[in-house]
């Protein structure tokens, strides 16, 4: 991709982001990034493309800090705590306009959003949640696939702006009755230490 591509996708994105998909338009994107919709258009479809484009690289430069989480040395409940406090802070970032947008005009782009939520659930998370039972850090009769099965929703709440309300309480409040006291209550007596709340 071109120095001048990779710059208006950056900005792109940083726009939708903000403002939401749906507020910004291409001629918006065009006069922000000082080139004309025409250049735009050479290098992408439509919007959809242009958000898509700007996902998957997105997702790239999450995988490397997923990957570094994952490749810790960590015990499976601290990455998974990590690996939460990572991509709610991200998720936290997008205004919730951004999220509707995708879901209302743009399937495949939310398709997308929804894959890459689905892997860290079921692909990592879940994997970690496995793992930390078979340490015997979390209980035995913890029902793995459901707990996987929650978070999934919950994320997939949290997107939809559900739990705004209860953001204005700040996100640190909110990290630790969504995660941390969901993570505690699954831990050993052996380990109950290892999450503070």
């Amino acid at each position: 991709m071109s120095t001048s591509n990779q710059h208006i996708q950056d900005l792109a994105f940083q726009l939708f982001r903000i403002h939401g998909i749906k507020s910004v338009t291409m001629d918006d994107i065009a006069r922000e990034a000082g080139v004309s919709k025409k250049t735009i258009y050479q290098n992408y479809e439509n919007k959809e493309d242009l958000i898509i484009s700007a996902l998957k690289e997105k997702f790239e430069e999450n995988k490397v800090i997923v990957d570094e989480i994952l490749n810790s040395d960590k015990n499976p409940v601290e990455k998974i705590i990590s690996l939460y406090d990572f991509t709610l802070k991200s998720i936290h970032s997008y205004s919730l306009a951004f999220f509707w947008g995708i879901k209302k005009y743009h399937p495949n782009a939310q398709a997308m959003c929804t894959d890459y939520l689905r892997d860290l659930i079921f692909n990592k998370i879940s994997k970690l949640l496995e793992e930390a039972q078979q340490q015997k850090v979390i209980r035995q009769d913890i029902d793995v696939p459901l707990v996987s099965k929650i978070y999934f929703w919950g994320l997939q709440e949290f997107t939809d702006g559900a739990f705004a309300d209860q953001m204005t309480k700040g996100f640190d409040t909110f990290f630790r009755h969504f995660i941390l006291n969901n993570v505690r209550g699954m831990l050993t007596d052996e380990y109950m230490g290892i999450v503070e709340v």
